[in-house]
């Protein structure tokens, strides 16, 4: 039987605008290919949703699941997280774009 969680995991609070952004993510049809995989996926809506960089890139721009574990465990170990403790990131729009909130 397979654990409930990963090996490595990272927690992000969500903003209710956040949540409806994620669960548009979720529904919306994915291809598959090398170079579009589970990794790139989480990759991309760390990004869209946080504005902040999760790195899946292996050798020659691949992203894998081994590369994306390895960039968890170094972002844990600057900064843990947890269900209770989870990061929390939040950008205001601005004139000139979008600021990060402290």
């Amino acid at each position: 039987m397979e654990p409930s969680r990963g090996i490595e995991n990272r927690y992000y609070a969500l903003t209710l605008i956040q949540y409806m952004k994620l669960k548009d993510l979720i529904n919306t049809t994915e291809h598959w290919f090398y170079t579009n995989n589970c990794s790139s996926w989480v990759s991309e809506v760390v990004k869209k949703l946080y504005k902040t960089e999760v790195d899946a890139d292996d050798w020659f721009g691949i992203e894998t699941p081994r590369e994306l574990s390895g960039s968890i465990w170094l972002l844990e170990r600057k900064e843990p997280t947890s269900v209770d403790n989870p990061k929390v990131i939040v950008w205001r729009s601005t004139r000139r774009g979008y600021r990060r909130v402290k």
